[in-house]
């Protein structure tokens, strides 16, 4: 994983403190327009406000050749899972 970027329109202080407890990684958030709202220095997770109501979230990968793209793959570590691809509501449910 090289980097994470969230978009949302809402809940932006918890999603900060989230990403922070979570990944221990404190978050650049900016406006909009672009403007830093608060620059992390060397941070490699982005909020980004949006105006619209909704929530994306992009995790960013570094690939050492394009079939990693057509397969899918699980990435673990210490503090979370990530399943690459299509992931179907029914997964979150225990």
């Amino acid at each position: 994983m090289t980097g994470i970027t969230i978009r949302t329109s809402e809940g932006i202080a918890w999603i900060a403190a989230f990403t922070k407890w979570c990944l221990g990684i404190a978050p650049s958030i900016y406006l909009p327009n672009g403007t830093a709202l608060l620059p992390q220095k060397e941070s490699t997770v982005l909020i980004t406000i949006r105006d619209e109501l909704d929530f994306e979230l992009l995790v960013h990968h570094r690939l050492s050749n394009l079939t990693g793209l057509f397969e899918p793959e699980i990435w673990m570590s210490d503090r979370y899972v990530v399943k690459r691809g299509h992931i179907d509501t029914n997964e979150w449910v225990s």
